[in-house]
């Protein structure tokens, strides 16, 4: 006579089955008391991999935001939007500490300057005067010329200006029209200074 399972019962049917015709038998288990078909384990080197990915994708958006900015700035420096570096050309004089300080009328006094540029571009004909001055009538140009000054260079002018013919103080001036810079200057005493013996 078989088996009947009862209430809250796990007696089984002598031919395996419980009374309810499920297998009454005990859980399938894998070795070491795992699941069936033994421990499952992780792939190697997956969770380092998940760490780096947010710091990959985090980088990878620093450079792009680094490209786009730099892109960005360039069009707005060409559009005026932002400041751009001051580029322009400044005038030095040679020997600053030897210019001629003193001169006979009509004579030839020797000295040069330099034109140094900061651009990018090519500054071709770059014009320049050079104009004496005494303290009565206006000034008078000496000599005139231009320069070519490459990119981030210089060039040095040498110069050959004669003095006027009456004696007193005259004020030389070197200048590089079209450009927004000063003039230089010094003075050269012509002839005998006043008072001297």
């Amino acid at each position: 006579m078989g088996y009947v399972k009862a209430l809250g019962a796990d007696t089984a049917s002598p031919g395996g089955f419980a009374a309810d015709g499920f297998s009454g038998g005990p859980p399938a288990v894998g070795p070491a008391g795992g699941p069936p078909g033994g421990p499952r384990h992780r792939r190697p080197g997956g969770g380092a991999v998940r760490q780096l990915l947010p710091l990959a994708v985090a980088a990878g958006i620093l450079v792009a935001a680094f490209l786009v900015l730099q892109f960005a700035g360039a069009v707005f420096e060409r559009a005026g939007v932002v400041a751009a570096p001051d580029r322009y050309l400044a005038l030095s004089l040679n020997d600053a500490a030897h210019l001629p300080t003193e001169g006979a009328p009509g004579s030839v006094v020797e000295f040069g300057f330099t034109i140094s540029s900061t651009r990018v571009a090519v500054v071709e004909h770059q014009p320049w005067t050079v104009t004496t001055s005494d303290q009565i009538g206006p000034p008078l140009l000496a000599a005139r010329g231009t320069a070519t000054v490459g990119p981030g260079a210089h060039v040095t002018v040498p110069v050959h200006v004669v003095m006027p013919e009456s004696t007193g103080i005259v004020t030389v001036a070197i200048g590089a029209p079209g450009q927004r810079m000063a003039p230089l200057q010094w003075r050269i005493q012509v002839g005998p200074t006043p008072g001297a013996r």
